[in-house]
């Protein structure tokens, strides 16, 4: 920033002004509920701050507080508390506190701690509205619209949705898509090879729908296409068409200007362009055709939009946010833990290690587990169902970047980023009832970088490793040759296919089992192809196996290469 001074007077007087300001935002944060630490929080309910209670009554019924970026883990889940903070809040007079509560009575808790109770959610939500929260306005006369806890009235609650819209209030949205018998839009989000994306976009009407009225012309999604629709009482799921954003440049990745992050070079790969941002995992539907209810009632077509406003994601949602930090380095770095269903310390489980390439080296904190599928697909219901497993994907931060480096460079060195990612798989494997004949390493890019470094250094820690589109110095690689692999590069990666496929003939001629796929795999092969592949693969006698895609590039290869089961199920079948 320039600034022109004019004489030492203009001067003080432009430091007076910074520091007032500095002053002012500072203050400012210390005063946003939003930004207060556990700590704080509690301090501050103590002396009846209505806010403060409820702030912290979200943070035992959910472990977060919306629109706050600071991490709350280690608070336990207590629903209980949740109560005593939203009433105590309550008493303070906070118009907001009882629609939170009224919330808990009307869904109850699945601790069971509160049961089901829609009269007395309802009047919760009619104090929050009197009280001049217009959300407990839009959830009471969703009550009355349905009958819950009151007695019915669809009249009175048109009115009250009429109003919210009237009076531009907070859920006017919301309120429009009720008068136009919408009770809500969702979406559910999936992680693709290519990325996180919205797979379906799930409308609940005021009423149960007659299948009979819908076709797939009644409805458009923004930018989408429709696959097909679901239905199940007043719920209509619209599934959408998925399709490779690669595909539309044939897998080729745009140039990009090279750059310094901290003492980092770019590599060939998207990394540290910024902070990065979330997924934006919202849809606009439109309601193109008149469809029906059971009961008759008419919901007529609009060329307004619904707007989503609520997302579930599949798969993350099952993982559990973690730290470690490092005693040797200093490093702090976040991971996602998934623990198999019916978990337990006296049994022994599989171990799936991922690393995602460094373009998950942002500040979003799931980015490990947003930019591509090889951190989730470990823990999808049908991987689960066959291989259970514990599946720990590590996050390597846009800030330990910039104070420590990048967590892997050309020069193919031992970093301070390696020596925190390595100790933090020791950690796990003591933490968890890890089977230590069963430790599988896989990732792309950076990730499969990382995991040549560890397997070099501790060459009996993997069982297997599934290496996806990177490289390191194939001299140090001879340490491998004994190892058991399976490496998939895009003809296209100017970088890793030479790189690897060097590597693959060095293990060869040390008398390695070696086996190379007969022709290049098609990257837009069907399911059947892709079995087929890997078949004829699994029938050569090998301990190391390389496959390449025709075609593509770098970030190509990982939109593709989790998708194949046979890889999959190969990784899980090795043991040392």
């Amino acid at each position: 920033m320039k600034h022109t001074l004019l004489g030492a007077v203009a001067l003080l007087s432009c430091a007076l002004f910074v520091c007032s300001c500095t002053s002012t935002n500072t203050s400012a944060k210390q005063n946003n509920p939003n930004s207060l630490s556990y700590e704080q929080l509690v301090s501050r309910a103590e002396k009846g701050d209505g806010m403060a209670l409820v702030n912290l009554g979200l943070l035992y019924e959910h472990k977060e507080i919306p629109g706050s970026s600071l991490s709350y883990e280690t608070v336990p889940l207590d629903y209980k508390k949740a109560a005593e903070c939203f009433s105590k809040a309550m008493e303070a007079g906070n118009m907001k506190a009882p629609r939170h509560l009224g919330l808990l009575y009307k869904n109850g808790t699945s601790d069971g701690t509160f049961s089901k109770d829609e009269k007395k959610a309802a009047e919760l939500f009619r104090l929050a509205m009197e009280r001049g929260d217009s959300t407990g306005t839009l959830l009471y006369a969703d009550c009355l619209y349905d009958g819950a806890g009151v007695e019915k009235d669809e009249n009175k609650a048109m009115e009250f949705y009429s109003k919210l819209v009237e009076t531009n209030a907070h859920d006017k949205d919301a309120a429009s898509s009720r008068l136009r018998g919408i009770r809500s839009v969702s979406t559910i989000a999936e992680s693709f090879g290519d990325g996180q994306k919205v797979s379906a976009v799930i409308l609940e009407y005021a009423k149960e729908i007659d299948p009979s009225s819908v076709t797939l012309e009644t409805y458009s999604v923004e930018g989408r296409k429709i696959e097909a629709l679901d239905f199940e009482g007043n719920t209509v799921k619209i599934r959408l068409v998925y399709e490779n954003k690669w595909d539309k440049t044939d897998g080729k990745m745009p140039p990009r200007e090279k750059k310094e992050a901290g003492n980092a070079k770019e590599g060939n790969g998207p990394r540290f362009e910024d902070d990065g941002a979330p997924v934006d995992l919202s849809a606009k539907v439109v309601q193109k055709a008149d469809i029906k209810a059971t009961d008759g009632t008419v919901f007529k077509a609009s060329a307004e939009a619904f707007v989503s406003t609520s997302a579930k994601e599949l798969v993350i949602e099952d993982f559990e946010k973690k730290t470690f930090t490092d005693s040797e380095t200093g490093i702090t770095l976040p991971y996602f833990v998934y623990l198999p269903e019916g978990y337990s310390e006296e049994e022994k489980y599989p171990l799936v290690f991922f690393v995602p390439d460094a373009s998950a080296d942002t500040s979003i904190d799931t980015a490990t587990l947003t930019q591509g599928n090889g951190g989730t697909i470990w823990a999808s219901e049908d991987e689960q169902t066959k291989h259970k497993a514990i599946v720990v994907a590590v996050q390597y931060p846009l800030d330990v970047v910039k104070k420590y480096g990048a967590l892997t460079t050309d020069e193919y060195v031992w970093t301070a980023g390696l020596t925190a990612v390595d100790n933090l798989l020791h950690s796990v494997i003591k933490t968890y009832a890890v089977d230590e004949n069963r430790i599988y390493g896989t990732g792309q890019s950076q990730g499969c970088m990382t995991n040549i470094a560890l397997s070099d250094k501790h060459p009996d820690l993997f069982a297997a490793q599934f290496l996806v589109a990177g490289q390191w110095n194939v001299e140090e690689m001879k340490a491998m040759k004994d190892k058991k692999l399976w490496i998939v590069v895009c003809e296209g990666d100017e970088k890793a296919y030479p790189a690897m496929k060097a590597a693959v003939d060095l293990w060869e001629s040390l008398g390695s089992k070696v086996a190379r796929g007969e022709s290049m795999w098609n990257g837009k092969a069907s399911e059947d192809e892709r079995n087929a592949d890997t078949s004829a693969m699994l029938k050569k006698n090998a301990d190391i196996r390389m496959n390449v895609i025709a075609g593509g590039s770098h970030m190509y290869t990982w939109s593709l290469a989790y998708n194949y089961e046979g890889i999959r199920d190969w990784l899980f079948s090795q043991s040392k």
